[in-house]
């Protein structure tokens, strides 16, 4: 139950509350169970209070400080909360339906089986939030920034994420029937097995997405930028509605026009036969570890050498049976050719550097046995992300490799630095990691 003294204070105006806060620093806000419905909590500091099953029903909260309150099981209906701080709040089961939340700061937020039906989240900040299992059924979603958010099992049917940025989120096995995602960011997200039946993804940037058992029955999908997506023979694509497509995001803007003549769209059957040869992985397996630098100077000449082709790096996994990377090629190379030659250069580099490593530690003095512990111990510390991402950092020379759209899981699932990724919408400079 609340603090009957906490209450009656809040209960004297924002002003002594906020007032009381800053006296009291240290004190947790206990407003669990408090009966706030119509409350005008405009501005008022709440961070870090227990607000758990609290009725805010129709509350006034706009500007107010939640950051890292709990807010689990409350009572959120229709309550103004347009520009408040929510970033890593507690509303797990929460219930904001119909609330107003225009510009709200949810970063980080724990929004797992929230109520969000219809509700106005338009350009709200959802990034990195965990949304999974939430109801934002018909929800307004406009520019909202969900990159990197967790969606898993979310039901977005009928959402409004017109020109919204989902970059790198988790949408596996998400609803969004029917859903409006026209010029949506969904670059690098995970889309496996998320139902879009009859969704609207014109204009979209669907590069390098995960969209293995996907439904996509009867969208729209013309203007779409479809590079390096991952698609398989469960990926349901009957019905599409396509006049054009995009295979190629360079500098943000969507090229590689098909069909190539601005007039007219594409011939009977022609959408169909295009999507089932553009692209197809490779996935290299490595049992015992590997030399990033070996690998990524073998990469860039086996580029060099099919320069007329797309070769890039989709995903990196780690697994029980080795370490996995995965190549996205066109789907007119022969697959084995790519897998054997890329075997071969990595051999080469892989013998040339052990040659440099072991003179390099000789003339330091030290012992052949040393040398090649050493040698190993460098390679272990650069099998982790971090380490993938200092060699790309200090590896600038030669043909660029590109390999900022990788998908990264397993235990590469560690933090990157994305401030230099930006929100945008199609055809302007899109948000994709910085890892070269």
């Amino acid at each position: 139950m609340a603090n009957s003294e906490h209450l009656m204070i809040l209960e004297q105006g924002v002003s002594d509350w906020n007032q009381w806060r800053r006296n009291h620093p240290d004190i947790i806000p206990d407003l669990s169970n408090a009966q706030l419905r119509y409350a005008n909590l405009r501005n008022a500091d709440l961070s870090g209070g227990r607000l758990s099953q609290a009725d805010l029903h129709k509350a006034k909260l706009s500007y107010a400080n939640l950051c890292n309150a709990d807010l689990s099981d409350a009572h959120l209906g229709q309550a103004d909360l347009h520009n408040a701080k929510l970033s890593q709040a507690n509303l797990h089961n929460a219930k904001l339906s119909y609330a107003h939340l225009f510009e709200a700061n949810f970063f980080a937020a724990d929004l797992r089986d929230a109520d969000l039906r219809e509700a106005d989240l338009r350009a709200a900040d959802l990034q990195e939030a965990d949304l999974r299992d939430a109801d934002l059924q018909a929800a307004n979603l406009y520019k909202v920034r969900l990159s990197r958010a967790n969606l898993q099992a979310a039901n977005l049917c009928s959402a409004n994420l017109r020109a919204a940025s989902l970059f790198e989120a988790n949408l596996r096995a998400a609803n969004l029937r029917a859903a409006n995602l026209r010029a949506a960011n969904l670059q690098a997200a995970d889309l496996s097995q998320a139902n879009f039946s009859q969704a609207n993804l014109s204009y979209t940037n669907l590069s390098a997405t995960q969209a293995q058992r996907t439904v996509f029955h009867q969208i729209i999908l013309t203007g779409a930028c479809i590079e390096a997506w991952n698609i398989n023979n469960a990926t349901n694509l009957e019905g599409v509605q396509c006049e054009y497509i995009f295979l190629e995001c360079k500098d943000g803007k969507f090229t590689k026009r098909r069909p190539i003549a601005k007039k007219g769209g594409f011939a009977p059957g022609e959408f169909d036969q295009l999507i089932s040869k553009t692209q197809k992985t490779i996935d290299l397996l490595f049992v015992d570890g590997i030399d990033w630098k070996a690998f990524l100077q073998s990469f860039q000449e086996l580029r060099a050498q099919y320069a007329d082709n797309l070769i890039s790096i989709q995903g990196i996994e780690r697994k029980t049976e080795g370490l996995i990377i995965r190549l996205v090629v066109d789907a007119d190379v022969d697959q084995t050719s790519i897998e054997t030659k890329t075997r071969e250069l990595y051999e080469s580099q892989l013998r040339s550097l052990d040659t440099q490593y072991e003179e390099h530690l000789r003339l330091k003095g030290e012992p052949l046995e040393e040398t090649r512990r050493s040698i190993d111990a460098e390679r272990h510390d650069k099998a982790t992300l971090l380490g993938v991402i200092s060699t790309l950092a200090n590896h600038q020379q030669g043909p660029k490799y590109n390999p900022g759209e990788a998908h990264f899981s397993g235990d590469f699932a560690a933090p990157i630095n994305h401030q230099n990724a930006s929100e945008t919408q199609p055809n302007n400079a899109s948000e994709q990691s910085s890892l070269g």
